[in-house]
């Protein structure tokens, strides 16, 4: 199956970024307080699911849509298929807040149809 929509992002230490196939562009700084408290793996992660789930609350994620969501991490890319991670150096709070967005992205998906 081709992607219908595809998206591309990135992270640094102080934001993430992407933009989408259909043309739309989004960027975030994070705020001081929450710099160097998630790494750059975990930030890929997040700026991975904000494309596709900001569609979905837009309503321009089309019916049975085959999503790429293409990021430079191998990290988060593996995070967007398995929920079961974490790294023996992560901090509880870590490990709930990538289930929390991993779990998020899955009901973004299955609510889209």
């Amino acid at each position: 199956r081709q992607p219908t929509v595809e998206y591309l992002s990135d992270a640094c230490e102080h934001g993430i970024g992407g933009y989408s196939s259909a043309g739309k562009a989004w960027r975030w700084a994070l705020p001081q307080d929450i710099e160097g408290r998630f790494t750059l793996n975990f930030l890929e992660f997040v700026a991975a699911i904000i494309g596709p789930w900001m569609d979905h609350l837009q309503g321009e994620l089309p019916p049975l849509s085959c999503i790429l969501s293409g990021t430079d991490s191998t990290t988060a890319e593996g995070w967007l298929r398995k929920t079961n991670f974490s790294a023996s150096s992560d901090t509880r709070e870590e490990i709930a807040v990538k289930l929390a967005a991993a779990r998020q992205l899955a009901t973004v998906l299955i609510e889209s149809k």
